[in-house]
């Protein structure tokens, strides 16, 4: 039969007090509501667990036996009580982060090392569609992901603003330009990222509401992909300015008359907000940002 919880910890306060007044007083009951539950117990199991003698009060063998288990337990559970509290102030604990360009996420890894060194954290990257897909999943806690739609399970913060851009290797026949016409710019081999890129969503857009069709598009999975293709004249990148590298064999071309800002957002889910590490790295990387 199962052990009623509330008998066992009568049990023992009374085992560690070696008094039922005392212990009464310690669970803040009465003496004859502590007596009946050690009672309950005895009859329940058919055991003789404290021999009483007038007003002394002392474990059987049974008793002794039980002690030690539920002394064992008592310890167990002050240390998972000490485990919650070192949670809740943050000397230790665990926060992974998502991130769909891993530069945005670093500053807020470096804080946390130096402020926090007892959280553990991790970083994923990939495009804005997988960020938000591991925290919907719980597989993040915080997120750095472009261009947060509305959703009532978001919390979102706008941090940072950048813009997608054209880029052409030193050979490329633009590489001493600044601008590049969009109408020009889809005659060539455009290089861009997999569905679900920011960079590729916007620029789309653009041309959509220009009446603008790209026929010839080299689909990559990475912006270092994007940017390697580009620098050896495979095809014209787009990527998000912020991202490339102070690197001479690349130039950047803003794209006329396109308007392709995006908006790099922290983003966490809204259930989540409240959890302890959750929201000190939200404060965190809003103070630094």
């Amino acid at each position: 039969m199962p052990i009623n919880p509330i008998h066992l910890r009568a049990f023992h306060a009374v085992a560690a007090e070696g008094s039922f007044v005392r212990a009464a007083a310690r669970l803040g009951v009465s003496q004859p509501t502590l007596s009946e539950q050690v009672r309950t117990l005895e009859q329940t199991h058919q055991v003789l667990l404290f021999d009483r003698r007038g007003r002394r009060t002392e474990l059987t063998a049974v008793g002794e036996r039980l002690h030690e288990i539920t002394r064992r337990m008592s310890d167990l559970a002050a240390e998972a009580e000490r485990c919650l509290q070192d949670a809740a102030g943050l000397h230790v604990g665990q926060l992974h982060i998502a991130a769909d360009s891993p530069g945005y996420a670093m500053p807020l890894l470096a804080a946390l090392a130096e402020a926090y060194p007892g959280i553990r954290t991790s970083l994923s990257t990939g495009n804005a569609a997988k960020v938000l897909a591991d925290l919907y999943a719980y597989r993040a806690d915080v997120a750095y992901v472009c261009d947060v739609e509305p959703d009532p399970r978001l919390v979102s913060w706008p941090l940072f603003h950048t813009s997608v851009v054209a880029v052409v290797g030193a050979g490329h026949a633009w590489s001493g330009r600044t601008t590049i016409d969009a109408a020009d710019l889809v005659r060539c081999r455009l290089v861009t990222r997999e569905p679900g890129s920011i960079t590729r969503k916007v620029f789309r857009r653009e041309l959509q509401r220009a009446g603008l069709t790209a026929t010839d598009v080299l689909e990559v999975d990475s912006r270092e992909a994007v940017m390697a293709a580009a620098r050896v004249g495979v095809g014209v990148g787009l990527v998000a300015e912020d991202e490339l590298p102070e690197d001479s064999s690349l130039t950047r071309l803003r794209i006329e008359p396109f308007d392709l800002t995006i908006t790099e957002y922290l983003a966490c889910l809204v259930e989540r907000r409240e959890f302890t590490v959750i929201r000190t790295a939200c404060d965190l990387a809003l103070r630094i940002a």
